[in-house]
């Protein structure tokens, strides 16, 4: 019985826990590097500006956003950037280039 109690106990406080949902946003590329990218919302009313934004740290992750960073950069092209947070330094969940 003490063992389905706190099994039962486990179970709610896992469902009580929240998942941070990423937000998306359209971005233009100021500049890159090996290991950050530096972005501006292009919203009317941006929410961050020419701010510092980490890659993964899984290489192959991390060269297939460098690629896509590049390919926005060097075509002129924005980026649709998932971000967990806009604080600087937050490591971006997903990206894709925009036409």
């Amino acid at each position: 019985m003490k063992k389905f109690v706190l099994a039962m106990a486990l179970f709610v406080v896992m469902m009580g826990a929240q998942v941070v949902q990423a937000a998306w946003y359209t971005c233009s590329v100021n500049s890159t590097g090996a290991a950050a990218v530096y972005l501006t919302d292009t919203a009317a009313t941006p929410a961050f500006t020419n701010q510092s934004y980490s890659l993964p740290t899984t290489v192959a992750t991390r060269n297939q956003m460098l690629a896509m960073i590049l390919t926005a950069l060097a075509a002129g092209k924005n980026l649709y950037v998932s971000l967990p947070s806009t604080a600087q330094w937050t490591t971006i969940a997903g990206l894709q280039v925009l036409n």
